[in-house]
């Protein structure tokens, strides 16, 4: 899953679309979307930052994340595999 490099970054594999990218994908765009919503139409809309942050905590403290549990249900995949 991730890409053997010279550089001292990390490299995640990006030949597919596999549910850890996609997940980062939709948090990320769920966070842009309340912050630009919460500047625009009132400060309520940070609750939804507030909550896809909480939940990304709690899957990165305990691997559970209801976004792959839908993702996989619709048939995406875990990893990269070819």
């Amino acid at each position: 899953m991730e890409k053997k490099t010279n550089s001292s970054f990390f490299r995640l594999d990006t030949s597919c679309w596999h549910i850890i990218r996609l997940i980062f994908l939709i948090a990320g765009l769920i966070l842009l979307a309340s912050v630009a919503l919460a500047l625009i139409l009132g400060i309520t809309w940070l609750i939804l930052t507030a909550f896809v942050s909480t939940v990304m905590i709690i899957f990165a403290m305990t691997g559970l994340c209801p976004m792959a549990y839908f993702l996989s249900k619709l048939g995406k995949p875990f990893s990269c595999e070819k």
